[in-house]
């Protein structure tokens, strides 16, 4: 669906706008056709009874109604973004794929892959049914989730290696620290980067790859999405934007990669109702195993539910359990030869509306 044009505000002086189907038009420089003051960061020429969300980096203007529903199924791409826009903010923030109805419901799988996060916008109802998963985790040899490994992440310091061992990669971290990775022989493991708090829609933060000959590579990040309702948000179902984990080193003699972090689940409605068997997380994935003298190391595992962060992979230094709620993603253990990569910290979970949400199930918890 095409909604003509479209103009979002992040910071003051910088603005979106969305040209057709699948490209964007950057309106932050000159030549721009939006006419914003520096001290108004809404001052634009649109209506502002088509805003949604709230201020600052969440807010999203309409030019027009929409006209009719949405009804989210199958996988959504936001590499081409096809039905909806792209959204090129400007000062170096994360474009956006956005699609947009009256009402959107989903009642089954729904995939969420591509190079951008998802925002879905209902300018009245938008309804997340009991049996629908919107998904945007990444899948260790498998696709990443919509918008993963954000590219302005804190890296840390990348594990040693040679043709004797490696250490394994650290975890990525979000808002969470990423676990460290084991030592290798003769090698340290790497250390993750330090923790960051965010004011616009992004993804998470990938894990490092191991060190060595023949490393495990490092987990993609979760991926993003943003439910904007002008009315009630109803989350019944489940969504995940967890990390991948980490890959097992492919030869011997190596480091594991590190787990990705989990990436960010953004919630915006007036009102906004969990029910009771909601499931929403946003957990790390586990750390790969490092390689022994002989053999390969195996990769870490992906977060399947809220209750914990992905799985271990073993080797010759096991790798770290990703993490979930609170926690920070568990580091590798040493390895005679090549160590474990740690485990992904959590990514976020934001309700942009603000109060408890409740009951359901969260991990990390929303702030």
């Amino acid at each position: 669906m095409r909604l003509g044009r479209l103009f979002v505000v992040v910071l003051a002086g910088c603005g979106f706008s969305a040209g057709p189907s699948g490209t964007a038009i950057d309106a932050s420089g000159d030549g721009g056709s939006i006419d914003a003051r520096l001290d108004d960061a809404f001052a634009f020429d649109v209506n502002v009874d088509l805003c949604y969300s709230g201020s600052g980096g969440y807010r999203v203007c309409l030019p027009s109604m929409p006209t009719s529903s949405l009804v989210l199924a199958g996988t959504i791409d936001t590499t081409p973004c096809t039905g909806g826009f792209v959204l090129a903010p400007g000062a170096s923030l994360p474009d956006l794929c956005v699609m947009s109805g009256t009402t959107v419901t989903a009642t089954g799988a729904v995939r969420v892959i591509g190079a951008r996060p998802l925002a879905i916008v209902a300018t009245q109802d938008l309804t997340i049914g009991s049996g629908a998963t919107l998904d945007a985790s990444s899948i260790v040899g498998g696709t990443r989730g919509a918008g993963a490994n954000l590219g302005t992440c804190n890296a840390g310091s990348p594990p040693g290696g040679s043709s004797g061992g490696g250490g394994g990669g650290a975890g990525g971290s979000f808002q969470s620290r990423g676990g460290a990775g084991g030592g290798g022989m003769g090698t340290a493991g790497g250390t993750s980067g330090v923790t960051v708090t965010t004011a616009f829609v992004r993804g998470g933060c990938r894990g490092q790859p191991g060190g060595g000959a023949t490393p495990g590579s490092g987990g993609d990040s979760g991926g993003s999405i943003y439910l904007v309702a002008g009315a009630r948000l109803q989350i019944d179902g489940q969504l995940n934007a967890s990390g991948a984990g980490g890959g097992g080193a492919t030869g011997s003699k190596s480091g594991g990669g590190g787990g990705g972090s989990g990436g960010m689940i953004t919630l915006y409605g007036s009102p906004i109702v969990i029910g009771s068997g909601a499931r929403i997380w946003a957990n790390g994935g586990g750390g790969g195993g490092g390689g022994s003298s002989s053999s390969a190391g195996t990769s870490g595992g992906q977060a399947v539910a809220p209750g914990g962060g992905g799985s271990a992979g073993s080797g010759d230094g096991a790798g770290g359990v990703g993490a979930a709620q609170v926690m920070s993603g568990a580091p590798g253990m040493q390895g005679a030869k090549g160590g474990g990569g740690g485990g992904g910290g959590v990514g976020v979970i934001e309700n942009v509306t603000g109060g408890l949400l409740a009951p359901g199930t969260f991990s990390p918890p929303a702030i």
